[in-house]
């Protein structure tokens, strides 16, 4: 379906996941130049990891005229483009059959970047039945790993995401030294969405079940962190609150994926995104990290 200029304005009606994937990755790929542009005019560095970190300033008494110009500059051109972020979300929502106070995602740092992937991979509420059918070989290889019970769903959910986040927490951590986003906010998320994902494999589960999947998976992997000497105590126990709050909403979104009729087939496509998206993000990250400014303090 051909989308018209008037379709950017209005929340009514649906979107494609490949319309929503595609138009989403224009429309950022031009919102990010044109923050570049505007940060080189006003005498500062713009990069793309500066959409979740922003070298804010102490208070807005301390402006100068300049950084209010920048900052009124940087919010006036974002403005449209939240606007249609909105509209083509709420549309790809429901599209997708999927609640549409999930719009929400839309302002979370990090974690929208990742709601976006997940809404761009998900098929339309029409094509369920037809994903049904034509995963079915696939799906029933899976389905003998992942055990038809609630006990054996869980554990294999649990032990799957608890692996790969040690994993992917030891290199970023250890190998890269890097302490970002990826490791306090990607893989809590990780570790609630894609547990849940695996334990409603075969049916839906209660949410209450769910979330507590989410929980356990946080707490074995600080359990094992701690154990293998990767962290300590201080450390673990400062990042154990953000990390507790992010896997519930991981394990929200499993809990609302695992809702839909064509989920069998949807849960390997997004858990399959994550795996690859995790690990890529981290080193991403650390590529890209600018060095730290340093300030000269004298007393």
């Amino acid at each position: 379906m051909a989308l018209k200029p008037s379709d950017f304005w209005t929340w009514r009606g649906r979107i494609g996941r490949a319309a929503y994937a595609g138009i989403g990755i224009l429309l950022f790929a031009i919102k990010h130049n044109l923050d570049r542009v505007i940060a080189l005019a006003f005498g500062y560095k713009w990069g793309i990891f500066n959409y979740w970190i922003f070298n804010k300033p102490a208070g807005i008494d301390t402006l100068s005229a300049q950084q209010a110009k920048y900052y009124a500059t940087l919010v006036a051109v974002a403005i449209p483009f939240i606007w249609i972020g909105i509209v083509l979300t709420l549309r790809r929502l429901r599209d997708a059959n999927l609640p549409l106070w999930m719009v929400a995602f839309f302002f979370l740092p990090f974690l929208n970047l990742v709601f976006f992937l997940i809404l761009a991979v998900i098929p339309s509420a029409s094509t369920s039945a037809a994903m049904r059918t034509t995963s079915r070989g696939f799906y029933q290889s899976v389905s003998r790993v992942i055990p038809n019970s609630e006990l054996g769903s869980a554990a294999v959910g649990i032990f799957a995401t608890v692996v790969l986040a040690v994993a992917v927490t030891t290199l970023g951590a250890r190998g890269l030294g890097n302490y970002g986003w990826g490791l306090f906010v990607g893989i809590p998320f990780f570790l609630g969405l894609n547990s849940v994902l695996i334990y409603g494999f075969h049916r839906p589960r209660a949410l209450v079940n769910c979330l507590l999947v989410a929980l356990l998976s946080v707490a074995l992997v600080g359990a094992a962190l701690l154990a293998i000497a990767i962290e300590g105590v201080i450390c673990l126990a400062m990042a154990f609150p953000l990390a507790l709050v992010v896997a519930l909403f991981g394990g929200f979104i499993g809990y609302i994926l695992q809702q839909r009729q064509s989920f069998p087939a949807e849960s390997l496509r997004v858990f399959s995104l994550i795996f690859v998206l995790l690990p890529g993000l981290v080193f991403l990250e650390s590529a890209v990290a600018e060095e730290p400014p340093l300030y000269e303090v004298r007393t």
